[in-house]
């Protein structure tokens, strides 16, 4: 008998194949091993597998809900779901959405103001074009102040000065609440970045009444929190008046006064246009020769590029206004310089409109001597000027035409004077060609007084032939037929 630690290599028992082999391990082992890698699978793989493919539920089911999974002899088995980390799902600091076309920036502004989403809307300017209080002058504007972006065309292109493109956004108030009704226009400064988008370079936002904090409507306080610097206590109790960027204090620039200034122009507005103007480089009677051929033209400003700004200095700008009128495009020119009477502010110190003219003459086949309605006189300035026809006294239908904008200036103030002044060419004699000019300066006082313009507001001279603009024949003795056509005229001087 052998002793317990001797190995007898023959023994059956101890051999690891089944039928009695000798080539590796028992196959009890074996299967040992494989069950136990099954269980480990079913136990721990198992589980992690089903929790990642459940993870999107698992979002959605309390920490404390259990999933089952199968243990290795079919029981079932319960197990803790797994839960993902939590998502951070508050908003994101807020960042102004890139636009390509400016025009679709203002129009997403808009759109969220019209909807209530006042918040939404000033997401999309850069918190900088926001400054000086402006986004609370825009709060005030859109809560306590009322105003509602207009229905039709509420956006408009002003023009281009330096880099920046302005567009406005035009606001209206029904009355109500103790408010006026009221219709004005915000001003939006566009840049284009170099990424190809548009952001929002300034926001001006006008002079307006609002509602005061503490009553009903004033929920937001938003004039609250604007200094006494852009607000002030109006007339009547619970109304504001919330200052605009030229009356907080800060300047107007070149191209908000020539847009003011055009928009008066084409819409035949003499006081608005007049009250812009440096009156001592700039005479009436051009500001009223521009009003005739504005309207004989029917001019308006074009939709796009309006206004460009050729060259821009601290005190003094050039800006080119480009029209539509019923003859087709047109432009004239302004100059513009620092109010030297307000410094903060902005005047119009000059106009160029001769190109407008001599389109409009080309247009309508007149000639562009006989057509223009202003002239410089040999005594100096300017003077309002009608033609006649040789050896007529009546106004033909221009003429007329002419006289109803001066009549529309007159009847504004009756202590206006205009002064008329009637000459004639060298033809005939010096006696008849005096009769001739007051019959001519008697017919324009005649039909300014049909236009509703008071006799005593009006004075008459006659000249004749002694004042001629222009030689009545040339140097060889022969006719001048063009000089004489100028000098059959009227002048018009105003006395305001």
């Amino acid at each position: 008998m052998s002793s317990p630690s001797s190995h007898d290599p023959d023994s059956p028992e101890d051999s690891g194949d089944a039928f009695g082999g000798n080539s590796g391990p028992p196959i009890g082992i074996i299967l040992g091993i494989v069950a136990l890698s099954v269980v480990l699978f079913f136990a721990v793989t198992l589980p992690k597998c089903s929790s990642d493919t459940e993870a999107p539920t698992a979002m959605a089911t309390p920490a404390d809900q259990s999933s089952t999974a199968s243990a290795p002899d079919g029981t079932p088995k319960t197990t803790a779901r797994q839960v993902p980390t939590p998502v951070d799902t508050s908003p994101a600091p807020s960042q102004p959405e890139g636009y390509s076309d400016p025009l679709k920036l203002l129009s997403a502004f808009s759109s969220r103001i019209t909807q209530g989403n006042l918040g939404g809307a000033l997401d999309l300017v850069d918190a900088s074009a926001l400054r000086d209080h402006g986004g609370a002058r825009l709060r005030a504007l859109f809560n306590e102040g009322k105003y509602k972006i207009a229905e039709e065309n509420p956006i408009t292109e002003i023009g281009d000065i330096d880099d920046r493109t302005r567009f406005a956004i035009k606001v209206v108030r029904q009355e109500q609440d103790g408010l006026s009704a009221d219709e004005t226009k915000v001003l939006f400064d566009m840049v284009l970045e170099t990424g190809g988008t548009w952001s929002v370079d300034k926001v001006h936002v006008p002079t307006f009444t609002a509602l005061a904090p503490g009553t009903a409507a004033a929920a937001t306080g938003a004039i609250a929190s604007l200094p006494d610097s852009v607000r002030s206590q109006g007339a009547s109790e619970g109304i504001m008046v919330v200052r605009g960027d030229a009356a907080a204090g800060e300047t107007t620039d070149p191209l908000q006064l020539a847009h003011a200034f055009v928009t008066a122009v084409t819409n035949l507005d003499f006081e608005k246009a007049r009250s812009l103007l440096d009156l001592d480089k700039v005479t009436e009677e051009k500001l009223t020769g521009l009003l005739i051929v504005s309207e004989e033209a029917k001019m308006e400003m074009r939709e796009k590029q309006p206004l460009i700004a050729t060259a821009t200095k601290d005190d003094r700008a050039w800006i080119i206004a480009q029209l539509e009128a019923k003859s087709g495009p047109s432009v004239f020119g302004l100059e513009l310089s620092k109010d030297p009477k307000n410094p903060g502010n902005w005047k119009i110190a000059g106009l160029n409109f001769s190109k407008l003219i001599a389109d409009q003459a080309a247009a309508s086949g007149a000639d562009a001597v006989t057509y223009t309605p202003l002239m410089e006189t040999p005594q100096g300035g300017d003077s309002l000027v009608l033609y006649f026809e040789y050896d007529v006294g009546e106004l033909h239908l221009r003429a007329r035409r002419q006289l109803e904008i001066i009549a529309k200036i007159m009847r504004g103030d009756p202590t206006k004077k205009i002064h008329i002044n009637g000459h004639a060419d060298a033809m005939g004699t010096e006696n008849y060609n005096i009769a001739l000019s007051d019959t001519r300066a008697a017919e324009v006082k005649r039909g300014l007084i049909d236009a509703g313009v008071r006799p005593d507001q009006i004075v008459t001279t006659s000249f004749g032939e002694s004042r001629p603009l222009s030689p009545n024949v040339n140097p060889d003795g022969s006719d001048n037929p063009i000089g004489r056509k100028r000098n059959r005229r009227a002048e018009v001087y105003l006395d305001f």
